[in-house]
């Protein structure tokens, strides 16, 4: 199943309202569609960035686990195609480009690199060479480098950017 990323296809043009998993109505606008699941990410009227879930609920990837993992597939596309995606469609919606900055990128990569698993863990290394490394992801890239279970070509490589990330400070 291929990860992919586009505007909504339904043609949203107004502002929904969902439950929070916590119980409480939040307002927000579909910004992309995550294919092939169909799952919606949008931004709420405080620029907080927002994930559908399958029972129409909606969750926060900067503020739970579940948010976090329903984004978790987001690594699997180009960081550089996802931002251009994001941008130009916040622009044709008539939103200020500037809400991706707010994109919860730096948590996504981290979660990435907390599964333990070199499958995530190499996306969240082509993610972190992209945006850049933050002091937030230094202890899950040692633990990364430390770990001898995860494959060594990929222990190398997040050595590499660490010397990188700590030379740059």
């Amino acid at each position: 199943m291929s990860t992919t990323i586009r505007r909504p296809s339904s043609g949203v043009t107004e502002w929904r309202t969902s439950t929070r998993s916590g119980g409480e109505d939040v307002e927000w606008f579909p910004i992309l569609e995550l294919g092939p699941t169909g799952q919606l990410i949008g931004i709420t009227r405080e620029a907080e960035w927002l994930t559908t879930r399958k029972d129409g609920s909606v969750t926060f990837p900067s503020a739970d686990i579940d948010g976090k993992l329903s984004l978790l597939r987001l690594v699997e596309l180009n960081s550089v195609i996802f931002r251009e995606v994001a941008v130009t469609t916040l622009s044709h919606l008539g939103f200020d480009q500037s809400l991706i900055d707010n994109f919860p990128t730096s948590d996504l990569i981290k979660f990435a690199l907390e599964t333990h698993s070199g499958y995530w863990g190499n996306y969240a290394l082509d993610w972190m060479e992209e945006f850049g490394c933050s002091r937030d992801h230094l202890p899950a890239l040692q633990s990364m480098i430390d770990d001898r279970r995860t494959e060594q070509k990929l222990r190398h490589r997040a050595r590499r950017i660490l010397r990188r990330s700590v030379r740059s400070k």
